[in-house]
């Protein structure tokens, strides 16, 4: 199936399977499948002068498929900065997680953090850029407000083991003598002092918010996201 990633583990009479789609592509349905699990992470939002926001996750169980149906898989691209994330989406428009919010604001400025699966880090004026939210929770607020998650676990299949995504990305402070925040864990960026260059993009495949800035020109972008599908579990 193209670029997918597939991780196996034994079983019986039925082989638990995973399949990991970092790219978007096309997967064909095996033999004797009628019914699949997803887990969907939307592309993160860019940061500006609050952190974007990490994507948004849905998880479907027992999504029906058939035999050797050829199903479209949509990988959401991470936004660029001020920009939303893309949406992932497994075969059609009924399975599908939004991409994460940004907040865009001019240059030389911040802002409040962005909306998503869990909340970019607001601005701080003459304070610290306040930190992303992790696993479905908000953006912490500075001067500016952080961003609303999504109030559920950002988690695989929403499962208390499952691999963590969609970290909202920080936000900036204006004025060097405070900090940046910290990117959420789930692969959101981390934001930047000022005008320097500190700013980290989301993680690649997390969904992660980029981090903000107070120069536009710092501004990272928000991670892509991922389609997990799996059978037999």
């Amino acid at each position: 199936m193209g670029e997918a990633l597939i991780i196996r583990r034994g079983g019986a009479s039925v082989i638990p399977t995973k399949i990991a789609c970092p790219l978007s592509t096309t997967w064909t349905v095996p033999e004797n499948l009628t019914a699949v699990d997803v887990f969907l992470v939307g592309g993160g939002g860019g940061g500006a002068g609050g952190g974007g926001g990490g994507g948004y996750t849905q998880t479907y169980l027992d999504v029906p498929v058939t035999p050797g149906e050829s199903i479209s898989i949509t990988v959401g691209a991470g936004g660029a900065a001020g920009s939303t994330g893309g949406y992932s989406q497994f075969k059609d428009s009924n399975y599908r997680a939004n991409g994460g919010g940004s907040v865009a604001q001019a240059d030389n400025s911040v802002g409040p953090g962005g909306n998503g699966g869990s909340g970019g880090g607001g601005g701080g004026s003459s304070a610290d850029g306040g930190n992303g939210g992790s696993n479905g929770l908000n953006g912490v607020s500075s001067t500016y407000a952080g961003g609303t998650g999504q109030g559920a676990t950002t988690r695989e299949f929403g499962e208390i083991d499952g691999v963590l995504y969609a970290g909202g990305g920080g936000g900036a402070t204006q004025y060097t003598g405070n900090v940046g925040g910290t990117g959420g864990a789930g692969g959101g960026g981390k934001g930047a002092v000022t005008t320097d260059a500190t700013s980290t993009a989301g993680a690649a495949n997390s969904g992660g918010g980029g981090g903000g800035a107070r120069s536009a020109s710092n501004r990272r972008a928000g991670g892509s996201g991922i389609v997990v599908v799996r059978w037999g579990y």
